[in-house]
C-alpha cells in the first residue's frame, strides 16, 4: 500500500520535531563539555538535615 500525502506530511513533521530535539540536545551536550569546571564542596551532614530544634 502506497503511502498518501497525509501520511508522509505526518512523517515529515516528525523528523522535522526530532531534529530539532537532536540539535537542542547536542547544544547542550556542547555547553556540558565545554563549561569551566564545577567546584564541589563537602557540605557538613547536619545542614542537609531539617532542623530538629
Amino acid at each position: 500500500m502506497e503511502p498518501t500525502i497525509q501520511d508522509l506530511r505526518e512523517e515529515l513533521q516528525q523528523t522535522r520535531k526530532d531534529l530539532r530535539l537532536q540539535r537542542v540536545w547536542n547544544a547542550n551536550l556542547e555547553d556540558a563539555v565545554t563549561a569551566p569546571e564545577v567546584e564541589i564542596r563537602e557540605v557538613p551532614l547536619y545542614r542537609c538535615l531539617p532542623d530538629q530544634r
